[in-house]
């Protein structure tokens, strides 16, 4: 578990910089000319919470590409409640506005695939690491 803290860490201030980005957009495009500094930290408590969502991934043994794949729709699918429960609340989308609540998911939808990207990248490059120490260690 302490391993993974930085690990989390990371992750929630590069999807809090995501996040950011996003809204910016967000109140660009339905012309909200008014944010409060407790919007900027319900953002920043609920990436934290989300960041708490990747414990769904700890196991005390190697898993499947199937039960990483069940693991990673169900940890889609509890960000994306989380994220539209806080965003209801905020009253950052309204459910009498279905545009607001497409728009809100797809940033959530875009975030989240660009985390997942970070995240194969990463396992791509351990992985190269790693065959290329064995093939160093293998070919004397």
């Amino acid at each position: 578990m302490m391993e993974r803290l930085p690990k989390m860490l990371e992750t929630t201030l590069i999807a809090f910089t995501g996040s950011m980005v996003c809204m910016y957009i967000y109140l660009l495009v339905f012309r909200i000319e008014v944010i409060h500094v407790h919007h900027l930290t319900a953002a920043f408590a609920m990436n934290i919470l989300l960041s708490l969502t990747q414990l769904i991934f700890l196991s005390k043994r190697e898993l499947s590409r199937r039960q990483m794949f069940v693991r990673n729709c169900i940890h889609f699918v509890i960000c994306l409640a989380v994220t539209l429960t806080i965003a209801t609340f905020m009253g950052w989308v309204m459910w009498s506005q279905p545009i607001s609540i497409v728009v809100f998911a797809g940033m959530v939808m875009f975030i989240y695939g660009l985390m997942s990207l970070r995240e194969l990248y990463q396992s791509k490059k351990l992985a190269d690491k790693l065959n290329e120490k064995l093939k160093e260690k293998y070919s004397e």
